[in-house]
């Protein structure tokens, strides 16, 4: 059985996300709110693909609901919800909705820098997918501090960066995210 379960664990996670490590139990809303909130979601610095630093709290706070999506140039169903969370986006913007895309594997572990190669990819990737949401690079703290183990991995936050439902780990149909953005959407009204 146990065997069935992994297996079945690992179809799922090739589907719908991607992972190097082996998937271990998922935190909850309220165990990333005490996380993030300690952390200081709206006190972290991130940065362009420019390379210029951004304050991730002053991009938050000008929407009602912020949907942050942690994703990878290598993940391939990251990228293949992109074109579909460009809709949404504008679609729901007249609503105080707004995506943040922030990828997560620009950082070089090893130097700190930024991997240029990996930066180019990722604008080649919303070029292609149609995305005029703000991209911007995850720092290690970032990914740290939300306890990051999936691409892709999405939040939803209010305006002060405090998150508003259930962590999403994997992609999702644009109908499911229609559903999510709709529902976090009517509970922040």
């Amino acid at each position: 059985m146990k065997k069935f379960t992994a297996l079945a664990a690992s179809l799922i996670l090739l589907f719908t996300g991607c992972s190097s490590a082996e998937m271990p139990q998922q935190p909850t809303a309220s165990d990333m709110q005490a996380e993030t909130s300690a952390a200081g979601l709206n006190d972290m610095t991130v940065y362009d693909l420019d390379g210029n630093e951004v304050d991730l709290g002053e991009q938050i706070s000008g929407s009602k609901v912020t949907m942050l999506n942690i994703w990878a140039t290598f993940c391939g169903p990251c990228i293949n919800e992109m074109p579909d969370l460009a809709e949404l986006e504008q679609q729901y913007k007249d609503r105080g909705f707004e995506i943040v895309g922030l990828t997560g594997d620009v950082v070089d572990n090893s130097s700190g820098g930024f991997k240029q190669n990996i930066i180019a990819d990722a604008h080649s990737i919303i070029e292609e997918t149609g995305v005029k949401y703000p991209v911007l690079i995850a720092t290690n703290e970032l990914m740290e501090s939300v306890g990051l183990t999936v691409f892709p991995t999405t939040f939803f936050v209010n305006s002060k960066g405090e998150l508003i439902a259930e962590p999403v780990y994997g992609s999702m149909s644009k109908q499911e995210w229609e559903e999510m953005i709709t529902k976090v959407l009517a509970e922040a009204e």
